[in-house]
């Protein structure tokens, strides 16, 4: 039975797993080398009758049995504890069978050198100390009890054993400690490597999505300023020229079933192109429900708040404050390790506000600033563009240790990105 390396480290470093075969190659070849002199010197230094030179054989062939049965712990189909403390059985038990040899043959304490290798590498720190000085003091009892090894050497070669096997277990410990610690390095290394590559891959999907995004929503205002307000003026323009009734009323009538037709499309593009979180609920609803899939997947407890009298905003607007809350929630998700957010949406009637708070680690707004683009400031930056293009302010209070505040304003009166509605018969597109 012998201790073994993490898998994880046999596995990737094969070298230092053969080494350490080696050393166990090592041990077993010594203690049965140690076993055969001991026996050896049994039959040629004793005089036995046949009933003692049976009992050596019964009790030397049990013993090695025993020794053998170690062996075959280690290929068990039983659970690393439950093989661990089998070992601490085994290691007992053949101790115990080792000083029943020695009352048979005193030879045997040969074999004290190997014990102390095995024990040291087998059983536990205390279990080992007991072990250690079970095996030194029958040892020295076995020598100084026999007529051939009898003097001072009784004592003095075993307990220089001893000291020569602690010595070499403490050097074969720190190896294994320095290998095991080399291993937990390569191991965190190798995950934080593979976080790294898990995190860019995620940013380039988030580049790759706000990307389309951005394009669907240039596409949504292009058709909506271009097609849609042109069907819109034909329509109106027919249908003034049908009240008039000057006797082109059929033309007429035609033109305005083509603009008709081409303004309903138009609309149906333009929805399309549109978020489809806004598509499925109004913008205080969404938020809402942006907050709710935040609490459920990461625990945090988020609070949505709506203040003023809801009322329709311009669509990019409304655009706008969903993709910076979700920018502002992805932070808190990311970066903040907070445990309680708050998303607050503000109507009056010049203005619309958002507020994203939460109790985290807060940071410093101004290193964030001067990251290099693409890193963790491109977020904030990116706030900012989308609310020049429709007057609005960005104010974020912040500091390590004390939570962080996005605070956006964006004026609703006259949003210069805000196209008017083009008023129809059928609505404002």
């Amino acid at each position: 039975m012998s201790a073994h390396p993490p898998p994880s480290a046999t596995a990737r470093r094969p070298e230092t797993a053969r080494a350490i075969r080696a050393m166990q190659a090592a041990m077993h070849v010594l203690f049965v080398l140690l076993f055969v002199v001991g026996l050896a010197r049994a039959l040629l230094t004793q005089t036995t009758t046949a009933p003692h030179l049976a009992l050596l054989f019964v009790a030397s062939a049990l013993f090695m049995g025993l020794y053998c049965f170690g062996l075959t712990l280690e290929s068990r189909p039983v659970s690393d504890a439950r093989r661990e403390q089998l070992a601490q059985v085994w290691i007992s038990a053949l101790v115990v069978a080792w000083i029943a040899l020695l009352a048979v043959a005193a030879d045997f304490a040969w074999l004290a050198f190997a014990f102390y290798f095995l024990v040291l590498y087998v059983a536990r720190r205390a279990l080992a100390a007991a072990l250690v000085a079970v095996v030194l003091v029958a040892s020295v009892v076995a020598l100084a009890s026999s007529n051939s090894t009898r003097g001072p050497g009784s004592v003095i070669g075993p307990f220089m054993g001893m000291l020569v096997a602690l010595g070499i277990a403490w050097v074969y410990v720190q190896l294994r400690r320095e290998n095991d610690a080399r291993n937990l390095l390569v191991d965190q290394l190798v995950a934080a490597q593979d976080d790294a590559l898990a995190a860019q891959e995620e940013l380039a999907h988030a580049q790759h999505r706000a990307g389309v995004l951005a394009e669907r929503e240039r596409l949504a205002r292009d058709i909506h300023d271009t097609l849609a307000q042109g069907f819109s003026s034909i329509l109106l323009l027919s249908r003034a020229g049908l009240a008039r009734e000057d006797g082109e009323g059929t033309l007429l009538r035609q033109i305005e079933e083509q603009a008709a037709e081409g303004l309903t499309q138009a609309r149906e593009v333009v929805h399309a192109l549109a978020p489809t979180e806004l598509a499925d609920a109004p913008l205080f609803a969404a938020l809402r429900r942006l907050a709710e899939r935040l609490g459920e997947q990461t625990g945090i407890a988020v609070s949505t708040t709506c203040d003023g009298e809801a009322r329709p905003l311009p669509s990019p607007v409304e655009v706008a404050l969903l993709r910076i809350a979700q920018s502002g929630l992805a932070n808190v998700r990311i970066h903040a390790q907070a445990s309680r957010a708050g998303v607050t949406l503000a109507y009056s009637p010049t203005d619309v506000t958002l507020e994203i708070i939460d109790d985290g680690v807060g940071f410093d707004e101004a290193a964030v600033e001067r990251a290099p683009l693409g890193g963790s400031g491109f977020g904030l930056r990116a706030i900012r563009e989308r609310l020049v293009e429709l007057g609005g302010q960005l104010e974020v209070e912040s500091a390590p240790g004390e939570g962080a505040a996005l605070f956006v304003r964006i004026p609703t009166a006259t949003s210069p990105a805000a196209p008017s509605p083009v008023t129809t018969n059928g609505g404002a597109l």
